[in-house]
């Protein structure tokens, strides 16, 4: 939600969420727009006369460029023309005025306030957290925090997000959901890098999400990613996000000893570990990575290795499934008390 207000000869766009200002950028084509707290200028806002039945605009930076949807680049907002000889249609806006519920926004800009505050404070958080636990991944409270009851432990943590709280409490209490721990911490494996292999071996690049996390996220909620120990070196350590059955990231951040903080981009954001050795390094020359994710939600995967008859109570929306020499990223029924297909395809049928 925008709102558009008048100020001066022309107009500021401002976000309803963020209060936040779009920037001019004074006739810069195919650069995306920022945004500001304070603006640095105005738009000029007009009718594009080339739709008969209904009205619509463009909303002018400088001269003929405009605020243009560009599909070139992941849909978002950059300074091209308004017209090529025809009607650009990426350049011209439809406005819909509506009044959102005082509640709902209040709701949406206070989250909007924490994931900002999330990302501004991330080292502060990592050193704070550090006092309380035995390890840089959180799974093991000092003994002297272990003591202390719930709402101790939570004065003692004030300075720290409620998640991380609720984190600390879940266990100091070993209150862990069904399969949770299992997902939320894990340790994980270095891989090869399949670009720097098919470029040696003139071949196509084989996929990358080799680890899993069983973690989802929906659009802007903030995800904390706790890692053991500095990645090693010659190797490299992110984490990316895809959605649904996609198997490009749509989102990476490397990943340091601690405390990292994540936003997930999209709804269902999957999580997947990128631990990967360079230049054809040998990996087994690297040990494990513990790493403990508190955040989103537990969906899980379904790995042939492990515990079969356990992963038969429910589905999730979207998996993983893990073979014996293959993975493969699949949305699927339920049918009965089992999955269709679990069997032969973990055979290699």
């Amino acid at each position: 939600i925008w709102s558009i207000e008048k100020s001066g000869s022309g107009y500021i766009i401002r976000n309803a969420y963020s209060r936040r200002l779009i920037q001019k950028q004074g006739g810069t084509v195919s650069v995306q727009y920022s945004m500001n707290k304070t603006s640095n200028g105005t738009f000029t806002i007009s009718v594009n006369n080339n739709y008969k039945y209904e009205t619509r605009y463009n909303m002018i930076d400088v001269n003929n460029v405009a605020l243009h949807c560009a599909a070139t680049q992941s849909y978002n907002v950059v300074g091209w023309y308004t017209s090529d000889g025809k009607s650009n249609t990426a350049s011209v806006w439809y406005f819909r005025e509506v009044t959102p519920d005082e509640d709902e926004l209040k709701k949406a800009q206070e989250e909007y306030a924490t994931m900002q505050d999330a990302n501004s404070k991330e080292s502060v958080y990592r050193s704070l957290i550090a006092k309380f636990f035995e390890d840089y991944a959180c799974t093991t409270l000092k003994a002297e925090y272990a003591a202390l009851s719930d709402d101790e432990l939570r004065e003692a943590m004030s300075d720290l997000p409620a998640t991380l709280q609720d984190a600390a409490i879940k266990i100091k209490n070993d209150s862990w959901g069904k399969w949770e721990k299992d997902f939320r911490v894990a340790k994980y494996q270095a891989y090869s890098d399949p670009a720097y292999w098919a470029s040696k071996l003139k071949i196509s690049a084989y996929g990358r999400q080799n680890n899993p996390t069983g973690i989802t996220a929906d659009k802007n909620q903030i995800v904390y990613v706790f890692v053991n120990r500095t990645t090693p070196t010659g190797a490299t350590l992110k984490i990316e996000t895809c959605s649904s059955t996609s198997v490009w990231g749509s989102y990476s951040k490397s990943l340091v000893r601690g405390l990292n903080v994540v936003i997930a981009p999209e709804d269902n954001s999957q999580f997947f570990i990128m631990y990967t050795s360079k230049n054809g390094t040998d990996i087994s020359s690297y040990d494990s990575l513990q790493i403990h994710i508190e955040g989103g939600r537990v969906n899980g995967f379904f790995d042939c290795t492990k515990r079969t008859d356990e992963y038969t109570d429910e589905a999730p929306v979207y998996t993983v499934m893990i073979g014996e020499r293959e993975i493969a990223s699949v949305s699927f029924e339920k049918t009965g008390k089992s999955f269709f297909g679990f069997d032969e395809w973990s055979k290699g049928k």
